[in-house]
């Protein structure tokens, strides 16, 4: 399953964002997004578990919850619209 999150502060690594979501079950890839001109962190990523009921979890757990002083919005994933379409 793999999760939105948003709001994270500029200054949280890669590293710090896997180790929160890790305790709540396998994390299979964690990143955060960055700017490619300036390559600073753009304040949201993605977390995709291994596990459904694991991301679930961890939704439910740290939505809302404070992490270096930012409130994080956790919620599942989507694809955007331009992915998955064939022409």
């Amino acid at each position: 399953m793999r999760l939105y999150v948003s709001n994270i502060d500029y200054d949280v690594s890669t590293a710090e964002l896997r180790q929160l979501f890790e305790k709540y079950g396998k994390v299979l890839d964690c990143y955060i997004v960055h700017d490619k001109a300036t390559g600073r962190s753009r304040g949201f990523g993605f977390v995709t578990f291994e596990n459904e009921g694991d991301g679930h979890d961890a939704i439910t757990k740290l939505d809302g919850t404070l992490f270096e002083d930012r409130f994080l919005n956790v919620k599942e994933a989507h694809p955007r619209a331009s992915e998955g379409r064939r022409e």
